[in-house]
């Protein structure tokens, strides 16, 4: 009979592995074209139906407008949230290090206390930037196409729900979970924080509101990564929004 050699037994695969340095799975490279496919989503078929629902209703253009603004919001969110999940599913990557995790009581009171800490800090530097910016002859109201679009009570319930709830989950979610934690695998902290920060403060479309969004969403970056949870952020998120909607509806 012929002579040949037993081939080798594969090499035996480490086991004392932790289990963060076992889950770091690469991502495929086009991981940037789920979120943009989800993004686009999330903003394409809610103002879809809602122009839809507006047209067939039969009110005003103007009217429409503003309808289509504050009903298509928690459809956004919801549409964000489920497909950032749906992602991150989809890539096999461990939502626990996208910061959905929980880290036992003391820590999560403490991403609390940080959170709330930051949308009040937050607030402050809104109100001292804007009056920086009276002084110098610049008047900036970012709240006064929500404060035109909250013609009924309806309407005001769904844009609080939305914009105190479900906003600050959805966008966490995606931003500080998903497109943050990506390019901080393949790029230094600094530039994951700044090109997350930008995307944020571009997607708003609110160019007057611009500077504070930017720094805001460069905050929450910065919370993310140094608490390695989403609860801070939301936290923080929440407080800030809920701050907004107090001012537009009271003053």
């Amino acid at each position: 009979m012929p002579d040949y050699e037993s081939p080798s037994p594969p090499p035996e695969q480490p086991t004392n592995q932790s289990a963060d340095s076992a889950s770091l799975t690469p991502a495929p490279r086009f991981w940037g074209f789920y979120a943009l496919g989800v993004y686009l989503l999330a903003v394409t078929c809610p103002l879809v139906i809602a122009s839809f629902v507006a047209a067939i209703t039969g009110i005003t253009t103007s009217e429409a407008g503003k309808t289509i603004h504050i009903t298509a919001g928690p459809l956004v969110q919801i549409i964000l949230a489920a497909g950032t999940i749906w992602t991150l599913r989809r890539l096999n990557f461990p939502i626990s290090q996208a910061g959905i995790l929980w880290q036992g009581k003391p820590r999560e009171w403490r991403h609390i206390g940080q959170g709330v800490l930051l949308g009040l800090g937050i607030s402050v530097f809104a109100f001292v930037y804007g009056l920086v910016l009276s002084l110098l002859h610049l008047k900036i109201d970012p709240l006064a196409p929500y404060k035109q679009g909250l013609s009924s009570p309806l309407l005001t319930a769904i844009f609080v729900i939305s914009a105190v709830f479900l906003a600050p989950v959805a966008e966490e979610l995606f931003y500080r979970g998903f497109v943050l934690t990506m390019f901080a695998r393949n790029h230094s902290r600094w530039w994951a924080i700044i090109v997350t920060s930008l995307l944020f403060a571009l997607a708003h479309l609110l160019l007057v509101a611009f500077v504070q969004l930017f720094v805001f969403a460069i905050l929450l970056s910065i919370l993310r990564l140094k608490s390695k949870s989403l609860v801070a952020p939301i936290v923080a998120h929440s407080i800030n929004n809920l701050i907004s909607v107090v001012i537009l509806l009271f003053r």
